[in-house]
């Protein structure tokens, strides 16, 4: 019998329990046999019969595809997706599989060329490694652990936190500014003499007019955000704004 069988071969370095399941999967349809051969080829011809993909439905595909091109993140497409279709889960999808049907070609109705909508524009998947970056050196710098705790909270709106893109050969910039407590983001332009989706590191920032900066931030608020449970920066400043909760910012013109 495949259990007896499978317990008398224990000094392989296998379970019980995965010798039975590649004998019952593999072995001689008829004769239930099992030659190791033939095995490898049954499970290779089954590994290469395309699955169902979730992404074969027409209208979610268009769903995920409609936020791709808004630049959304998969992450963020799959928590929007699970508000906006509350307890309608054909219409509902991991960002896992996103990605998925974004980096290997005929997998659902998502368009395979929308890969480069993503943050970083790449057409495979880039695995994960521990990557050092060197120390700047900022004169008379302010630790982050410095700062109010109002502010590092986020609890209070009215904090806004500074950053600085600098473009190729430091001939230009953006100035980022965001607010703690609902992430809106104001970007200003400096013709010096989460943005590089939109500005590519060491590009000239010369060539991003005031509109285009208006477009950009205007794309960012309004996408939701998981730490803001979904919510998008604009609708909840928006909020705070009418209860007057936000302290005003000074002028920088």
């Amino acid at each position: 019998m495949v259990p007896a069988f499978a317990r008398s071969h224990g000094t392989w370095g296998r379970s019980a329990s995965t010798i039975s399941r590649e004998l019952r999967r593999n072995s001689h349809p008829t004769t239930r046999n099992y030659r190791p051969y033939a095995a490898q080829k049954r499970c290779v011809i089954r590994a290469g019969r395309p699955k169902p993909s979730k992404l074969d439905d027409r209208l979610l595909a268009a769903a995920v595809e409609e936020r791709l091109r808004k630049n959304w993140s998969p992450q963020q497409i799959s928590g929007d997706l699970a508000v906006v279709f509350a307890g309608q889960d054909e219409l509902q999808v991991s960002h896992e599989t996103i990605y998925h049907s974004l980096y290997v070609q005929s997998r659902g109705y998502v368009g395979v060329h929308l890969h480069r909508h993503l943050r970083r524009g790449r057409s495979a998947r880039k695995p994960r490694a521990t990557q050092l970056t060197a120390v700047g050196k900022i004169r008379d710098k302010v630790m982050l652990s410095e700062r109010p705790k109002e502010a590092n909270d986020r609890l209070v709106a009215g904090h806004w936190e500074g950053d600085l893109i600098v473009g190729s050969a430091s001939g230009s910039a953006i100035a980022t500014l965001v607010e703690r407590t609902t992430r809106f983001v104001i970007l200003v332009h400096l013709p010096n003499g989460l943005l590089r989706q939109y500005f590519p590191k060491g590009t000239d920032l010369n060539a991003h007019s005031a509109k285009r900066l208006l477009e950009v931030a205007t794309e960012l608020n309004e996408r939701p955000r998981k730490t803001l449970k979904r919510n998008a920066p604009a609708n909840l400043l928006g909020e705070l704004v009418s209860k007057k909760e936000i302290t005003p910012v000074a002028s920088t013109t």
